[in-house]
C-alpha cells in the first residue's frame, strides 16, 4: 500500500512543546466548524424535494441547537469533558450522515465529501482538530494514543502520524507501532507510539599515567611457564627527571536528548580531571601534563600514588617484596633475606642484616646491621661499602670498604682501602684484596687461621685490562676500515650499473649499519680506555701498607704487589710496606687522613 498523500486540514502545528494536549485544542473553532457544517448540511437536505428525508434533518437540527448551547457554556467545562463531548457530537452527526442515502448525500451542492471515506469534510476536519486521545508520559519521554473504534474511518497510519506531529509529538515517533494499531486493530486501547531520546552521558576527564600503576603492588611476576616468581614483585616503577608521569585526558561532552515534544534535554556536564597533589612534580605550561622534577620511584600504597626520590622499603626484602631493582637510591628499613637480589643504579642503604643475598649498586652500599653471608652473599659497589661486620660473604668495591667490628672468613676486594677500626676491629680468615692500605686492630688469629692480605694488585689488573681494551680498539678500527672499503666498492658498482640493483642496495645498507655499529663500539672503547688509564695513574699514587693497631697473628700471609711475606710470630702494633724487592716491618702508624 502506498503512502497516504492526504493532508490533515485545519490543524495548526504546535511550534512549542506542550504539556496539556487537551488544553491546546481549539474547541471554539471546532464548535464553529461543526455548527457551520451541520447548518449547511441541514439547508441542503431541506432543499431536497423529497418528504421522506425529514427524519434526517430533525436530528441535525437538535445537534445544531446543542452546539449553540455548547458555545455558550464551553468556558465552564474542563478540557477533557469538552473533548469527549465534541467527539460524541461528531459521532452523532456521522451516524445521521451515514443514514442518508448515498445518492442524496453526493448530490448535496454545498457539502463536500472526503474522496476516500465519503464522509463530509467538515466532520473529517473536526476529528483531526480534536485529534485522537493523546497522553504524554512522565517527563515527556513517551507518548500514548487511544484511537476510538468509531473514528478509525477518519484515519490512515500516515494521517495519524501527521496528526500526532501537529499536536506536538515530534521526536521518537514509532511509525511501526502506529501501523500496527490498524493492522492488529488495537482500537479503544492505549498504545505507546513515541519514545523520547535519552541524553548520552559524556565521559569525565581522567588522569592517564604513563606508568602502568595497576601493576604496582605486591603481585608475583608471571613467568612464561605458567608459574609465578614470588621473588619478582613489581613494587615500584622508575621515572626520570623531566619525564611525563601523567597526562590529563579532556572530558568528552555528551549528546543532548529530546522529549517526544522536541524539548532538548541537556546531558550532565562531563567533569574535568585534575592532577593529584604529588611531591617532586610540576605541571606543564598548558596544564595537561605532570612532569617529574627529579629522578624518583613511583609507588602505590593503599591505592594512593607516591613519588619518592629514593625507593623506601619499610620492611625486609623477602617474599613479601620480591627482588628489587631500582634506578634511584634504595633504603631498606629491615633485612635482606637469603636468596633475594637488591640492585640500584645509585646507592643502597640497609637498616638491618644482609643474609645470603646479592646486592649491587653503582653508588655506595651501607649495611648498618652487617653481613651474615652464609657463604652466599655477594655485595658489589662502584663506590664504597660500609658495614657493621662482614661474615662469610664476598664484597667488591671500587672505592673503600669500611667495617665497624670485624671481617670473618670473607673475600673482600676494594679498589681503595679496607678499614676495620671499631671494636674488636679484627680480620680473621678469608682473603682481603685492596689496591691501597688495609688497616685493622688485629689480623689473623691465635689459632693460626690462615688470613691472606693482598695489596696493590689493582695496578697489574688495570694494565691487563688496558691492554685488552686497546686490542679491542685495534679490532674495531680494522672493522671500520673494512666496512668503508666494502661501501666504496658497492658505490662503484652502483655508479657503473644503468639500472638500480636491489641486491647491491641491500648489501650497501647492511655495510652502513655495520659501520655505524663499529664506530659506536669504538667510541665506547675509547671512553673505557681513558677511564682505565686514569684509574691506573691514580693507582700508582696510592700508599700500600698493612697496619695493625694491636697485632698481626702468625699464619697471616701478606702480599704487596709482587712480594709475599708469611707472619710467623705475633707482631704487636705494626705496619708492613714494600721497600724495593722486600716487605719491611715498621712500628704502627695511624693513617694520615
Amino acid at each position: 500500500m502506498g503512502k497516504d498523500t492526504r493532508k490533515v486540514e485545519g490543524v495548526k502545528s504546535m511550534k512549542t512543546p506542550i504539556k496539556d494536549i487537551q488544553a491546546s485544542i481549539p474547541y471554539a473553532e471546532i464548535i464553529q466548524g461543526l455548527s457551520h457544517g451541520a447548518e449547511t448540511l441541514l439547508k441542503d437536505l431541506k432543499a431536497v424535494p423529497k418528504s421522506n428525508i425529514q427524519s434526517y434533518y430533525i436530528e441535525i437540527e437538535n445537534i445544531l441547537q446543542f452546539l449553540e448551547t455548547l458555545s455558550f457554556i464551553q468556558e465552564t467545562m474542563s478540557s477533557e469533558r469538552l473533548q469527549d463531548t465534541l467527539h460524541n457530537t461528531v459521532h452523532s452527526i456521522h451516524k445521521d450522515v451515514h443514514n442518508i442515502p448515498k445518492n442524496i448525500l453526493t448530490q448535496l451542492p454545498r457539502v463536500s465529501l472526503d474522496n476516500q471515506s465519503g464522509i463530509p469534510n467538515f466532520l473529517v476536519q473536526s476529528i483531526h482538530m480534536l485529534g485522537p486521545y493523546i497522553r504524554i508520559g512522565k517527563n515527556e519521554m513517551s507518548a500514548w494514543v487511544r484511537l476510538d473504534s468509531e473514528e478509525v474511518v477518519y484515519y490512515t497510519p500516515d494521517i495519524l502520524v501527521e496528526c500526532l506531529r501537529n499536536f506536538g509529538v515530534i521526536k521518537g515517533l514509532l511509525e511501526d507501532k502506529v501501523r500496527d494499531i490498524f493492522e492488529s486493530k488495537k482500537y479503544d486501547e492505549e498504545v505507546c507510539i513515541a519514545k523520547g531520546i535519552a541524553p548520552e552521558m559524556g565521559e569525565d576527564g581522567r588522569i592517564e599515567y604513563t606508568v602502568d600503576i595497576d601493576d604496582l603492588g605486591q603481585t608475583p611476576k608471571r613467568l612464561s611457564s605458567h608459574k609465578v616468581s614470588f621473588k619478582d614483585i613489581k613494587l615500584y616503577e622508575y621515572v626520570a627527571e623531566g619525564n611525563v608521569i601523567a597526562n590529563k585526558i579532556p572530558p568528552k561532552p555528551g549528546k543532548p536528548g529530546f522529549t517526544v515534544t522536541n524539548r532538548t534535554i541537556a546531558p550532565i556536564e562531563a567533569q574535568k580531571a585534575e592532577f593529584p597533589e604529588m611531591d617532586f612534580t610540576k605541571k606543564s605550561d598548558d596544564d595537561n601534563h605532570l612532569l617529574v622534577t627529579e629522578d624518583c620511584c613511583i609507588k602505590k600504597i593503599n591505592g594512593i600514588i607516591y613519588l619518592e626520590p629514593s625507593l623506601h622499603v619499610p620492611e625486609s626484602i623477602s617474599y613479601k617484596t620480591g627482588n628489587v631493582s631500582s634506578k634511584v637510591a634504595v633504603v631498606v628499613e629491615k633485612d635482606v633475606l637469603t636468596g633475594f637480589d637488591l640492585h640500584s643504579e645509585k646507592s643502597i642503604q640497609v637498616g638491618g642484616i644482609v643474609e645470603g643475598a646479592k646486592i649491587e649498586a653503582k653508588g655506595n652500599v651501607i649495611i648498618r646491621g652487617g653481613i651474615q653471608g652464609k657463604e652466599k652473599a655477594v655485595i658489589d659497589s662502584n663506590a664504597d661499602i660500609t658495614a657493621r661486620f662482614i661474615s662469610n660473604a664476598t664484597t667488591n668495591s671500587l672505592g673503600n670498604t669500611v667495617v665497624e667490628s670485624e671481617i670473618v672468613n670473607s673475600k673482600v676486594w676494594a679498589g681503595g682501602q679496607v678499614f676495620v677500626t671499631g671494636h674488636p676491629g679484627n680480620i680473621v680468615g678469608g682473603e682481603i684484596n685492596a689496591d691501597s692500605d688495609v688497616v685493622a686492630n688485629s689480623i689473623g688469629s691465635e689459632l693460626w687461621i690462615k688470613t691472606i692480605i693482598r695489596i696493590g694488585g689493582r695496578a697489574q689488573d688495570l694494565t691487563t685490562m688496558i691492554r685488552e681494551t686497546q686490542d679491542k680498539i685495534t679490532s674495531q678500527e680494522e672493522a671500520v676500515d673494512k666496512c668503508n672499503q666494502i661501501i666504496d666498492a658497492l658505490r662503484m658498482r652502483e655508479s657503473q650499473s644503468p639500472l638500480p640493483n636491489k641486491d647491491v642496495k641491500k648489501s650497501k645498507l647492511q655495510a652502513e649499519e655495520m659501520l655505524s655499529q663499529a664506530k659506536q663500539n669504538l667510541e665506547e672503547l675509547f671512553f673505557e680506555n681513558d677511564s682505565l688509564q686514569k684509574q691506573y695513574e691514580d693507582s700508582l699514587q696510592k700508599s700500600r701498607t698493612v697496619r695493625a693497631k694491636v697485632t698481626i697473628y702468625p699464619g697471616t700471609v701478606i702480599k704487596i704487589q709482587d712480594v709475599e711475606l708469611t707472619v710467623n710470630n705475633s707482631t704487636g702494633p705494626v705496619m708492613f710496606l714494600k721497600q724495593g724487592a722486600e716487605i719491611i716491618q715498621l712500628p704502627y702508624q695511624a693513617i694520615q687522613k
